[in-house]
């Protein structure tokens, strides 16, 4: 994955006002619905019909299951399932639906698929940087020091790999 140096300036915190320097993620390719149907069914016994009707049926298949409450485990994906956190309140009697926040759909990657961001090949355009190869996430060398600044710009813990789910 490749980044490119891009800049802010806080407008509140310790860093205010301060200009700041980060790595941000350059656009990557976006691989289309056909260009996955048609990877599919190159890779396997399927037709490109058969490929989009089971991922159609998939689709109502996750829908059905989860807006019945139940959790679904998708083999070398992962777990699909639905969560819905509830407001603390003081009394008992005002526990009701009413303090129930609005439900989502959590994806629990399996390891296989985690493993990718283990795999992942990261690179920062920057010409004033002192030399540096591209690396996989986690490693000894970042592109510069780690300031324990808030991160910016779309990466979680620092570590991709660090969270299994995925909130949808």
């Amino acid at each position: 994955m490749k980044y490119n140096v891009a800049q802010i300036v806080p407008k509140m915190g310790k860093h205010k006002g301060q200009t700041r320097y980060y790595a941000k993620p350059t656009p990557t390719r976006k691989i289309g619905f056909e260009e996955v149907i048609r990877d599919i069914s190159e890779m396997s016994s399927l037709t490109s019909g058969d490929v989009r009707n089971a991922i159609d049926r998939l689709s109502y298949y996750l829908r059905r299951e989860l807006a019945a409450g139940n959790t679904v485990q998708l083999g070398q994906i992962g777990t699909f399932r639905i969560i819905a956190a509830s407001r603390h309140v003081e009394h008992e009697e005002q526990v009701t639906t009413a303090i129930i926040k609005r439900p989502r759909i959590l994806l629990h990657l399996t390891k296989e698929l985690r493993s990718a961001t283990r795999e992942l090949q990261l690179s920062v355009h920057n010409p004033k940087a002192k030399g540096e190869a591209p690396q996989s996430p986690g490693g000894s060398s970042s592109g510069g020091s780690d300031t324990g600044d808030q991160d910016t710009g779309g990466g979680g813990s620092g570590d991709p790999g660090h969270s299994p789910h995925v909130g949808l």
